[in-house]
Protein backbone atom coordinates (compact mmCIF):
# COMPACT_ATOMS: atom_id res chain seq x y z
CA UNK A 1 0.00 0.00 0.00
CA UNK A 2 1.39 3.55 -1.29
CA UNK A 3 1.43 5.98 1.72
CA UNK A 4 2.38 9.56 1.80
CA UNK A 5 3.05 11.60 4.22
CA UNK A 6 3.36 15.80 3.82
CA UNK A 7 4.42 18.12 6.27
CA UNK A 8 4.14 21.96 5.95
CA UNK A 9 5.43 24.08 8.87
CA UNK A 10 5.68 27.96 9.41
CA UNK A 11 4.13 28.70 6.38
CA UNK A 12 1.28 31.75 6.11
CA UNK A 13 -1.23 30.68 8.35
CA UNK A 14 -0.16 27.35 8.41
CA UNK A 15 2.00 27.00 12.13
CA UNK A 16 2.11 22.75 11.02
CA UNK A 17 0.10 19.87 9.02
CA UNK A 18 1.36 17.30 8.49
CA UNK A 19 -1.22 14.97 6.68
CA UNK A 20 -1.08 11.26 5.98
CA UNK A 21 -1.67 10.19 2.62
CA UNK A 22 -2.91 6.14 1.65
CA UNK A 23 -6.61 6.40 0.63
CA UNK A 24 -9.02 9.86 1.23
CA UNK A 25 -8.05 12.63 3.70
CA UNK A 26 -10.22 15.24 4.38
CA UNK A 27 -8.92 18.83 5.01
CA UNK A 28 -11.75 20.94 7.22
CA UNK A 29 -11.13 23.98 8.95
CA UNK A 30 -12.28 28.22 8.23
CA UNK A 31 -11.31 30.29 5.99
CA UNK A 32 -7.46 31.39 5.27
CA UNK A 33 -6.98 28.50 7.35
CA UNK A 34 -4.48 26.86 4.76
CA UNK A 35 -6.59 24.00 3.23
CA UNK A 36 -5.83 25.13 -0.20
CA UNK A 37 -2.40 26.04 0.51
CA UNK A 38 -1.33 22.46 1.20
CA UNK A 39 -3.03 20.77 -1.76
CA UNK A 40 -1.57 23.71 -4.27
CA UNK A 41 2.43 22.62 -2.59
CA UNK A 42 1.98 19.17 -2.77
CA UNK A 43 0.99 19.80 -6.81
CA UNK A 44 3.33 21.81 -7.62
CA UNK A 45 6.04 19.55 -6.04
CA UNK A 46 4.76 16.20 -7.22
CA UNK A 47 3.80 17.19 -10.85
CA UNK A 48 7.53 18.46 -10.88
CA UNK A 49 8.38 15.39 -9.88
CA UNK A 50 6.43 13.45 -12.07
CA UNK A 51 7.89 15.06 -14.81
CA UNK A 52 11.41 14.21 -14.23
CA UNK A 53 11.92 18.00 -12.76
CA UNK A 54 14.23 16.86 -10.02
CA UNK A 55 16.63 19.92 -8.21
CA UNK A 56 15.32 22.85 -5.82
CA UNK A 57 16.26 25.10 -8.46
CA UNK A 58 14.22 23.96 -11.27
CA UNK A 59 11.41 23.42 -9.16
CA UNK A 60 11.30 26.80 -7.87
CA UNK A 61 11.94 28.18 -11.55
CA UNK A 62 8.78 25.80 -12.62
CA UNK A 63 6.39 26.50 -10.62
CA UNK A 64 7.46 30.39 -11.24
CA UNK A 65 7.71 30.44 -14.31
CA UNK A 66 5.42 27.42 -15.93
CA UNK A 67 2.57 27.81 -13.16
CA UNK A 68 3.19 31.54 -12.82
CA UNK A 69 2.81 31.27 -9.12
CA UNK A 70 4.11 34.47 -7.42
CA UNK A 71 4.12 33.28 -3.70
CA UNK A 72 7.53 32.21 -1.98
CA UNK A 73 8.14 28.32 -1.91
CA UNK A 74 7.65 27.02 2.09
CA UNK A 75 10.82 26.45 3.24
CA UNK A 76 10.09 23.86 5.83
CA UNK A 77 8.02 20.92 3.54
CA UNK A 78 8.42 17.50 3.75
CA UNK A 79 7.10 14.52 1.48
CA UNK A 80 7.49 11.46 2.82
CA UNK A 81 6.74 7.79 0.74
CA UNK A 82 6.79 4.72 2.57
CA UNK A 83 8.26 6.06 4.99
CA UNK A 84 11.55 7.48 2.87
CA UNK A 85 11.62 11.00 1.90
CA UNK A 86 11.28 12.15 -1.32
CA UNK A 87 12.86 15.99 -0.90
CA UNK A 88 16.63 15.05 -0.10
CA UNK A 89 20.07 17.20 -0.64
CA UNK A 90 18.39 19.69 -2.65
CA UNK A 91 16.31 16.64 -4.71
CA UNK A 92 12.71 15.75 -5.29
CA UNK A 93 12.79 11.70 -5.74
CA UNK A 94 9.37 10.53 -7.16
CA UNK A 95 8.92 6.83 -6.83
CA UNK A 96 7.98 4.95 -10.10
CA UNK A 97 4.22 3.63 -9.31
CA UNK A 98 2.30 7.67 -9.18
CA UNK A 99 2.50 8.98 -12.90
CA UNK A 100 -0.43 11.20 -12.15
CA UNK A 101 -1.37 13.92 -9.66
CA UNK A 102 -4.65 16.11 -10.56
CA UNK A 103 -5.64 18.84 -9.16
CA UNK A 104 -9.33 19.78 -9.55
CA UNK A 105 -10.12 23.69 -7.94
CA UNK A 106 -12.98 24.81 -9.56
CA UNK A 107 -16.23 23.82 -11.26
CA UNK A 108 -15.57 25.78 -13.70
CA UNK A 109 -12.17 24.28 -14.50
CA UNK A 110 -12.70 23.71 -18.55
CA UNK A 111 -13.69 27.10 -19.11
CA UNK A 112 -12.04 29.05 -21.92
CA UNK A 113 -9.58 30.96 -22.66
CA UNK A 114 -7.55 30.29 -19.75
CA UNK A 115 -3.88 31.07 -18.93
CA UNK A 116 -3.56 29.11 -15.95
CA UNK A 117 -0.74 26.25 -16.32
CA UNK A 118 -3.18 23.74 -14.10
CA UNK A 119 -6.48 23.92 -15.70
CA UNK A 120 -4.76 23.66 -19.09
CA UNK A 121 -3.20 20.17 -17.91
CA UNK A 122 -6.60 19.54 -16.52
CA UNK A 123 -8.32 20.35 -20.04
CA UNK A 124 -5.94 18.02 -21.73
CA UNK A 125 -6.66 15.24 -19.40
CA UNK A 126 -10.62 15.97 -20.10
CA UNK A 127 -10.07 15.53 -23.99
CA UNK A 128 -8.12 12.90 -24.02
CA UNK A 129 -8.86 9.42 -25.92
CA UNK A 130 -10.79 7.24 -23.57
CA UNK A 131 -9.29 3.56 -23.29
CA UNK A 132 -11.41 0.52 -23.03
CA UNK A 133 -13.62 0.70 -20.23
CA UNK A 134 -12.93 -3.00 -18.01
CA UNK A 135 -15.58 -3.59 -15.23
CA UNK A 136 -13.67 -1.46 -12.31
CA UNK A 137 -13.96 1.63 -14.73
CA UNK A 138 -17.61 1.00 -16.07
CA UNK A 139 -18.93 0.38 -12.36
CA UNK A 140 -17.34 4.04 -11.73
CA UNK A 141 -18.29 5.37 -14.87
CA UNK A 142 -21.88 4.53 -14.27
CA UNK A 143 -21.85 6.34 -10.66
CA UNK A 144 -21.59 9.43 -12.03
CA UNK A 145 -23.57 8.99 -15.17
CA UNK A 146 -26.50 7.69 -13.20
CA UNK A 147 -26.71 11.07 -10.62
CA UNK A 148 -26.51 13.86 -13.54
CA UNK A 149 -28.38 11.80 -16.32
CA UNK A 150 -25.68 12.23 -19.00
CA UNK A 151 -22.00 11.62 -19.82
CA UNK A 152 -19.01 14.20 -21.13
CA UNK A 153 -17.93 13.20 -24.24
CA UNK A 154 -15.53 14.86 -27.09
CA UNK A 155 -17.61 16.39 -30.17
CA UNK A 156 -16.77 13.93 -32.69
CA UNK A 157 -17.37 16.47 -35.61
CA UNK A 158 -14.38 18.90 -33.94
CA UNK A 159 -10.41 18.45 -35.30
CA UNK A 160 -8.11 16.91 -33.43
CA UNK A 161 -6.61 20.36 -32.42
CA UNK A 162 -10.13 21.96 -31.23
CA UNK A 163 -11.77 19.11 -29.44
CA UNK A 164 -14.38 20.50 -27.20
CA UNK A 165 -16.12 18.55 -24.55
CA UNK A 166 -19.94 17.99 -24.54
CA UNK A 167 -22.53 16.96 -22.34
CA UNK A 168 -24.65 14.07 -23.59
CA UNK A 169 -27.96 13.21 -21.91
CA UNK A 170 -29.44 10.02 -21.52
CA UNK A 171 -31.58 11.35 -23.78
CA UNK A 172 -29.76 12.39 -26.66
CA UNK A 173 -29.32 16.00 -25.92
CA UNK A 174 -25.55 17.21 -26.77
CA UNK A 175 -24.65 20.78 -25.64
CA UNK A 176 -21.33 22.41 -24.30
CA UNK A 177 -19.80 21.24 -21.10
CA UNK A 178 -18.84 25.08 -20.38
CA UNK A 179 -23.07 26.25 -20.22
CA UNK A 180 -23.72 22.94 -18.09
CA UNK A 181 -24.85 23.62 -14.51
CA UNK A 182 -22.05 23.83 -12.25
CA UNK A 183 -23.42 21.16 -10.29
CA UNK A 184 -23.08 19.01 -13.46
CA UNK A 185 -20.07 19.76 -14.21
CA UNK A 186 -17.67 18.32 -10.96
CA UNK A 187 -19.56 14.77 -12.37
CA UNK A 188 -19.02 14.99 -15.74
CA UNK A 189 -14.94 15.87 -15.38
CA UNK A 190 -14.47 12.89 -12.83
CA UNK A 191 -16.48 10.48 -15.69
CA UNK A 192 -14.56 11.57 -18.34
CA UNK A 193 -11.36 11.10 -16.08
CA UNK A 194 -12.86 7.47 -15.37
CA UNK A 195 -13.56 7.20 -19.08
CA UNK A 196 -9.88 8.42 -20.09
CA UNK A 197 -7.80 6.09 -18.04
CA UNK A 198 -6.16 8.98 -15.77
CA UNK A 199 -8.18 7.69 -12.46
CA UNK A 200 -6.07 4.87 -11.50
CA UNK A 201 -4.23 3.37 -8.39
CA UNK A 202 -0.71 5.32 -9.52
CA UNK A 203 -2.95 8.55 -9.51
CA UNK A 204 -3.27 11.01 -7.19
CA UNK A 205 -6.32 13.25 -6.94
CA UNK A 206 -6.86 16.84 -5.43
CA UNK A 207 -10.29 18.41 -5.11
CA UNK A 208 -10.80 21.83 -3.60
CA UNK A 209 -14.61 22.20 -2.18
CA UNK A 210 -15.74 19.38 -4.66
CA UNK A 211 -19.66 20.17 -3.09
CA UNK A 212 -19.54 23.99 -4.42
CA UNK A 213 -22.78 24.75 -5.94
CA UNK A 214 -24.19 21.07 -5.41
CA UNK A 215 -27.87 20.42 -3.85
CA UNK A 216 -27.47 18.63 -0.38
CA UNK A 217 -28.76 15.59 -2.50
CA UNK A 218 -26.03 15.42 -5.32
CA UNK A 219 -23.43 16.12 -2.41
CA UNK A 220 -24.07 12.67 -1.03
CA UNK A 221 -23.45 11.22 -4.15
CA UNK A 222 -20.12 13.46 -4.76
CA UNK A 223 -19.00 11.44 -1.46
CA UNK A 224 -20.42 7.94 -2.63
CA UNK A 225 -18.00 8.27 -5.75
CA UNK A 226 -15.17 10.07 -4.22
CA UNK A 227 -15.41 7.15 -1.52
CA UNK A 228 -15.55 4.22 -4.75
CA UNK A 229 -12.79 6.31 -6.74
CA UNK A 230 -10.63 4.55 -4.14
CA UNK A 231 -12.19 1.57 -3.42
CA UNK A 232 -12.90 0.71 -7.00
CA UNK A 233 -9.98 1.77 -9.11
CA UNK A 234 -7.16 3.08 -5.50
CA UNK A 235 -7.24 6.76 -6.48
CA UNK A 236 -5.42 8.35 -3.73
CA UNK A 237 -7.73 11.29 -3.04
CA UNK A 238 -7.37 14.03 -1.11
CA UNK A 239 -10.10 16.83 -0.78
CA UNK A 240 -10.85 20.48 1.16
CA UNK A 241 -14.38 21.00 2.46
CA UNK A 242 -16.47 22.96 4.75
CA UNK A 243 -19.71 21.03 4.33
CA UNK A 244 -20.94 19.25 7.29
CA UNK A 245 -23.16 16.65 4.38
CA UNK A 246 -20.01 15.88 2.86
CA UNK A 247 -18.11 15.31 6.03
CA UNK A 248 -20.77 13.30 7.09
CA UNK A 249 -21.23 11.09 4.09
CA UNK A 250 -17.81 10.78 3.38
CA UNK A 251 -17.56 9.16 7.05
CA UNK A 252 -20.68 6.52 6.56
CA UNK A 253 -19.64 5.83 3.06
CA UNK A 254 -16.22 5.23 4.19
CA UNK A 255 -17.21 2.66 7.10
CA UNK A 256 -19.89 1.05 4.85
CA UNK A 257 -17.41 0.00 2.44
CA UNK A 258 -14.66 -0.74 5.66
CA UNK A 259 -12.04 1.77 4.57
CA UNK A 260 -12.01 3.31 8.04
CA UNK A 261 -8.29 2.40 8.27
CA UNK A 262 -7.35 4.50 5.73
CA UNK A 263 -9.73 7.84 5.69
CA UNK A 264 -8.69 10.04 7.62
CA UNK A 265 -9.97 13.54 8.58
CA UNK A 266 -8.05 16.78 9.13
CA UNK A 267 -9.17 20.39 11.17
CA UNK A 268 -7.36 23.19 10.93
CA UNK A 269 -7.60 24.99 14.93
CA UNK A 270 -6.31 28.22 16.38
CA UNK A 271 -2.67 27.70 17.23
CA UNK A 272 -2.61 28.13 20.89
CA UNK A 273 1.01 29.90 20.91
CA UNK A 274 0.30 32.13 17.81
CA UNK A 275 -2.52 34.33 16.75
CA UNK A 276 -3.74 33.69 13.55
CA UNK A 277 -1.71 30.47 12.85
CA UNK A 278 -3.39 27.22 12.59
CA UNK A 279 -2.35 23.09 13.70
CA UNK A 280 -4.14 20.82 11.32
CA UNK A 281 -4.97 18.05 13.80
CA UNK A 282 -5.64 14.40 12.49
CA UNK A 283 -9.02 13.14 13.72
CA UNK A 284 -8.82 9.69 11.70
CA UNK A 285 -12.19 8.54 11.75
CA UNK A 286 -13.87 11.25 14.59
CA UNK A 287 -15.82 13.76 12.77
CA UNK A 288 -17.10 15.51 15.97
CA UNK A 289 -14.70 17.95 16.48
CA UNK A 290 -15.08 19.24 12.80
CA UNK A 291 -19.04 19.37 13.94
CA UNK A 292 -18.63 21.49 16.79
CA UNK A 293 -16.74 23.84 14.96
CA UNK A 294 -19.27 24.15 12.23
CA UNK A 295 -22.18 24.40 14.90
CA UNK A 296 -20.50 27.75 15.92
CA UNK A 297 -21.89 29.56 12.35
CA UNK A 298 -25.53 28.55 14.28
CA UNK A 299 -24.64 30.54 17.65
CA UNK A 300 -23.71 33.51 15.18
CA UNK A 301 -26.78 32.88 13.16
CA UNK A 302 -28.77 33.63 16.54
CA UNK A 303 -26.73 36.90 17.24
CA UNK A 304 -29.17 38.24 14.83
CA UNK A 305 -32.17 36.98 14.97
CA UNK A 306 -34.77 39.75 16.39
CA UNK A 307 -35.89 39.10 19.97
CA UNK A 308 -39.59 38.52 18.43
CA UNK A 309 -39.06 36.43 16.21
CA UNK A 310 -39.05 32.28 17.02
CA UNK A 311 -36.51 30.31 17.23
Amino acid sequence: MKQFRYTISDYHTIERAEIELNGIAILTGPNGCGKSTLSKWLYYHLYCGICGINSDSQIKDTIKEYFLESDTAPSKIDIQYNGLPLIKDGRLDMPSDIERIIYIDSPFATTNPSNDKIQCIFQDLLRANPIEKDTKVSICSKLTENVVKGSAIVNPDDVADNRQLVFHTLKGEDFLLDKAAAGIRIFAYLQRLIDTGALTERSILIIDEPEAHLHPQWVVELANVIVKLHKILGVTIIISSHNPDMVAAIQAISYREELEDVTKFYLAEPSPQNSGKYVFRCLNMDIAPIFKSFNIALERIETYRPNNILS
